[in-house]
C-alpha cells in the first residue's frame, strides 16, 4: 500500500512536523524513517540536488543524515 499524499503535501507536512514514515527499500525490506524538513532541525545543504518528481529528500533524525526516498515506496505515515 502506498500513501495517498502528493510530494508537495508531504514536503509541506515535514516542513512543520517530524513524521515517522514506513518505507519499503528497493531490497523489499521495510524500515521506519523519522523524517523532517523543519529548518532548525536539519543541517544546511551546500550542494543541493535538483529535485525529482518521483523522489523526496528528507532528514532522518535517527540516522542524522539526509535520505532520498522514492515516493511510491513510502508505505504510510505512522505518526
Amino acid at each position: 500500500m502506498v500513501i495517498d499524499i502528493t510530494k508537495k503535501e508531504l514536503v509541506a507536512e515535514l516542513t512543520e512536523n517530524v513524521k515517522v514514515l514506513l518505507y519499503k527499500k528497493q531490497s523489499g525490506e521495510e524500515r521506519e524513517v523519522v523524517a523532517t524538513l523543519i529548518p532548525n532541525k536539519v543541517p544546511t545543504v551546500s550542494n543541493p540536488k535538483i529535485p525529482s518528481d518521483t523522489h523526496v529528500t528528507v532528514f532522518d533524525l535517527d540516522a542524522m543524515q539526509w535520505r532520498t526516498l522514492i515516493m511510491n515506496n513510502i508505505q504510510k505515515i505512522i505518526s
